[in-house]
């Protein structure tokens, strides 16, 4: 299999697509994987499900727990645990995406799934969370946090299941439209509002289900809401579960397409929950080899499609859909995944690397201010011997294998050409 790398073909950035969902923190701090995090050098984290399934922080109503009460007066509000677990997100450079609303919630008897009986002084609860973390209010901070979220798919309310939102689609499009318009009253254009966290673009699909149609209908109605209301919408974000890249990178272009004809062009594409499939099938190999081949190429998806930021789900060791780290915290083969990306990533700047088997082999070249040129090859199952046309001088070869991880392995170079044979189904990485 031959590669032809083409530095003087800029095609653009790397984009921050190797996010993750949920901080280093977890299990009630007492899982800390700071150093992982800072390795793997993770651009974005969102919050959802944080310490699921017993999360006493980040959600409105775990800061803010008696709705009774004044949300302009400090006292009211428990700011603790979220701020430590915010504190080592900020410390690991992440910048942060906060969903505004509730964890998922899946025991039969529901506490905060409701719609607020209050959309105004759930606005203002908001307000003041942004205010304490931005704005140093309560004892606060200055984080920055530019993405606030609101909720996370409440579209589930389709007599399927409701683990996220219990009331229509009608008083979620009030919610919003209440909510967007007081924090950008209040921020501005110094914060980010969106939403929906949508479940996803199934609906695309040709063998698509009643449920999956329903989904993408709410997402039309939505768009015709928030332009109708002149409501902000400063990002789009939605979820992706699956191993179809095809369908990754339509759900992306059919998200973008009609973002820009409601009249959102400027709105980001958010991705902030991305995995296999909740099947156990697909859940047994994530932190295999497999995963690792996955995860590569849902990012190499991600970045070949108007997605601006992707977060996988999920960081926290403990999570079923952590594929990064096994439950004591040890790293599995998609961690390196992760590691290789960020090499591009801090690169900056995407190339043209043409493959010229068809697709078996995915490839994504970088190369950086200085010059130097990398590139990260997600090998076929069939062909193991590999040339490289395009490195000015013999480059170093790494290799992510059943055996290694991204371990350094002998390259030959000769007239231009870089050549190595390796096991099928690796993940290479070289580095001039």
């Amino acid at each position: 299999m031959n590669i032809i790398l083409n530095k003087e073909n800029v095609i653009g950035k790397i984009k921050p697509v190797h996010g993750i969902s949920n901080g280093p923190l977890s299990s009630g701090g007492s899982c800390n994987t700071s150093a992982e995090y800072l390795e793997m050098g993770i651009p974005f984290v969102r919050l959802h499900d944080t310490d699921s399934p017993y999360p006493q922080q980040v959600d409105v109503y775990q800061i803010f727990r008696d709705f009774d009460k004044d949300p302009y007066d400090e006292k009211n509000y428990d700011f603790l645990l979220t701020d430590q677990f915010l504190k080592a997100i900020d410390g690991v450079g992440a910048k942060i995406i906060y969903r505004l609303g509730t964890s998922i919630e899946h025991m039969p008897i529901k506490h905060w799934i409701d719609p607020p009986k209050d959309s105004h002084k759930f606005a203002v609860v908001c307000e003041h969370i942004i205010r304490h973390y931005n704005e140093g209010w309560a004892d606060g901070y200055e984080l920055g946090i530019p993405y606030w979220e609101i909720w996370n798919e409440p579209e589930e309310l389709t007599n399927f299941r409701s683990n996220m939102w219990s009331g229509t689609k009608a008083e979620y499009f009030a919610l919003y439209d209440v909510v967007s318009k007081h924090l950008k009253q209040c921020f501005g254009d110094s914060i980010k509002v969106g939403g929906y966290a949508a479940v996803g673009f199934q609906g695309i699909l040709p063998d698509a289900s009643m449920h999956s149609l329903e989904y993408l209908q709410y997402f039309h109605d939505f768009l015709a809401f928030v332009k109708e209301n002149d409501c902000p919408l400063d990002f789009f974000s939605y979820h992706q579960y699956g191993m179809n890249m095809k369908f990754v990178r339509d759900a992306a272009h059919y998200a973008r397409k009609h973002l820009d004809e409601a009249g959102f062009g400027h709105a980001d594409i958010i991705v902030d929950e991305w995995n296999a499939s909740a099947s156990t099938r697909e859940l047994y190999w994530i932190g295999t080899m497999r995963g690792a081949r996955h995860v590569l190429s849902m990012m190499m998806a991600y970045q070949d499609s108007p997605v601006d930021i992707a977060n996988y789900y999920d960081g926290q060791p403990h999570m079923a859909h952590c594929g990064i780290f096994d439950k004591f915290r040890r790293k599995q083969k998609p961690y390196y995944s992760f590691v290789a990306f960020n090499k591009l990533y801090r690169m900056g700047t995407q190339i043209e690397a043409v493959c010229d088997d068809g697709g078996l082999t995915e490839a994504l070249a970088a190369k950086g201010e200085d010059g130097k040129l990398g590139l990260l090859v997600v090998t076929s199952m069939q062909d193991p011997y590999l040339t490289v046309k395009g490195f000015d001088k013999k480059p170093a070869a790494y290799i992510l294998s059943e055996e290694k991880n991204l371990e350094e392995v002998p390259v030959k170079y000769e007239n231009g050409t870089a050549s190595i044979v390796y096991p099928t189904g690796t993940v290479l990485y070289f580095e001039e």
